[in-house]
């Protein structure tokens, strides 16, 4: 494939930081609705938001950044398998995105039915509240490997065991 051209790498790379802040973003806003948002009356139309923010923001962005930065490995110097920073952003990048299409996407789908079985001032029964507290915690690690990865684009290390330092041999005699 023919590598980009300057204009060509803005772009891709703006495409790229555009999904990616999503991401990190939405991520946020799920577990500030999830810690702060849930209880009361207000916990059924606080379980659509959470959905709402998912598909709408969370999902889309989720695509958009494995998408782009798979047209980063192929139209630019980066490769695929040139640096271990790379291969490991593409690991967070999938683990996230596995554990909740497989994972939290049922998880919310009990959590919403539910809050609209129980939306009543007696309050919800124990398992919602087991479902939210997998779904903050699974979102919790999400969100902090989302940080991970801007790290290492930020600082692109090398991922290799340093080596030992070099034997001082002993003068002969």
């Amino acid at each position: 494939m023919p590598k980009l051209k300057r204009i060509g790498y803005a772009i891709l790379k703006l495409a790229h930081l555009l999904f990616t802040s999503l991401w990190i973003g939405g991520a946020f806003c799920l577990i500030l609705l999830l810690t702060l948002g849930l209880g009361g009356d207000a916990t059924h139309p606080v379980v659509v938001a959470i959905q709402i923010v998912d598909l709408a923001v969370v999902v889309p962005a989720a695509a958009g950044s494995l998408l782009t930065g798979i047209l980063f490995s192929s139209v630019t110097h980066w490769g695929y398998f040139k640096h271990r920073w790379i291969m490991a952003k593409y690991l967070i990048n999938l683990i996230p995105i596995l554990l909740g299409a497989f994972i939290q996407a049922p998880w919310l789908e009990h959590m919403l039915a539910l809050a609209r079985a129980y939306n009543l001032p007696g309050g919800l029964p124990a398992e919602f509240f087991h479902y939210r507290d997998w779904f903050l915690a699974f979102t919790v690690g999400q969100w902090a490997l989302l940080l991970v990865a801007v790290y290492l684009s930020i600082f692109k290390p090398t991922l290799r065991a340093r080596s030992a330092p070099p034997v001082r041999q002993a003068p002969a005699v």
